[in-house]
């Protein structure tokens, strides 16, 4: 602001501020103003401390000194920001610090993730620090204090790092016999995500709380003969996360025989059977010295041949071939 110094005087005489407060106290005197009126005008003191300055007003060998004394301001520490969010790559951070006392950085002690970055070139009221990449499943939250312990003044930075996005499953694949069943699967996350069925035999089951993270699918009995395969994915609902779980159902097990009852004339010749099956069998054959196992390459297809010898006896005869 501005200071009016009334000065009743008889003689000439000069204005003179002392050297150390020129830089923020003014001699602004004009013509305009009255020879009896010094105007000074003073600089606002943005720093804590307090401040004097000295003026002279001298001539004719008298002397007269002013002194003018200015507070401090109060002593602030001022962020820029005093919240962050980092994503899970991690980033670094520029922090802004205005401040009229000495201000020290007390770095969070149980957060090695975040560290201060001293090979930039630094000016007195920037800092910046490094932020890690969270590999974690959840996020994390530290804070760096700035301080001046001789004014008791602390500013805080909370920087808060999102998680690691995942959508896991416990087992990517599950096997069920053919008479159908349940399934539960166990799925680890911190997404939303939606489930995607591949095969109309695959059900969810609607009956139990989402919020279990323990999905349970209903498996439809299989009578077909041929094993089958379906897929149940795990989205996130932004599409960037897929997880995919295969079921495995077995087949109906079977065992058919094309004839049961096979008749033949007296003369020897062969008779052939096929079996259908997707189990492992064994062939009981009689004991029996006129019929025997024809050994060819139609067994690996199923296909079984005997050979039975002439009956030259006048009574039939039946053996029982045991698959």
């Amino acid at each position: 602001g501005e200071i009016e110094i009334e000065v009743k005087a008889n003689i000439d005489f000069s204005v003179e501020i002392e050297e150390s407060a020129k830089s923020w106290v003014t001699h602004r005197s004009t013509r305009a103003i009255k020879t009896s009126t010094l105007i000074m005008e003073v600089d606002e003191n943005d720093g804590a401390e307090k401040r004097k300055a000295n003026i002279s007003i001298s001539g004719n060998g008298l002397k007269e000194t002013i002194t003018i004394y200015q507070e401090g301001a109060k002593p602030t520490i001022v962020l820029s920001q005093n919240d962050y969010t980092i994503p899970s790559e991690g980033e670094t951070i520029t922090v802004e610090v205005k401040s009229n006392v000495d201000v020290m950085v007390e770095m969070p002690k149980d957060a090695s993730w975040i560290t201060e970055n001293t090979t930039r070139g630094m000016s007195t009221n920037t800092y910046y620090f490094d932020i890690e990449t969270n590999e974690e499943y959840s996020q994390r939250t530290a804070e760096i204090k700035f301080t001046n312990k001789a004014n008791n003044l602390s500013e805080v930075v909370k920087v808060t790092q999102t998680q690691k996005d995942a959508l896991v499953v416990a087992k990517s694949s599950y096997t069920i016999d053919s008479d159908g069943g349940q399934i539960e699967i166990e799925v680890g996350h911190n997404v939303d995500f939606d489930v995607e069925i591949s095969a109309d035999w695959i059900t969810k089951e609607q009956t139990r709380a989402f919020t279990t993270e323990t999905l349970i699918f209903n498996i439809a009995k299989h009578t077909g003969h041929d094993n089958r395969e379906g897929t149940i994915i795990f989205k996130s609902k932004n599409g960037k996360l897929t997880q995919a779980v295969k079921v495995y159902q077995a087949q109906e097990d079977a065992l058919i025989i094309s004839k049961k009852d096979i008749v033949v004339s007296d003369e020897s010749g062969t008779v052939s059977f096929e079996i259908q099956t997707n189990v492992e069998f064994k062939v009981s054959a009689p004991n029996v010295s006129w019929l025997r196992a024809v050994q060819t390459r139609g067994l690996t297809s199923h296909t079984l041949t005997y050979e039975y010898d002439e009956n030259t006896s006048y009574d039939s005869r039946k053996a029982q071939i045991v698959v």
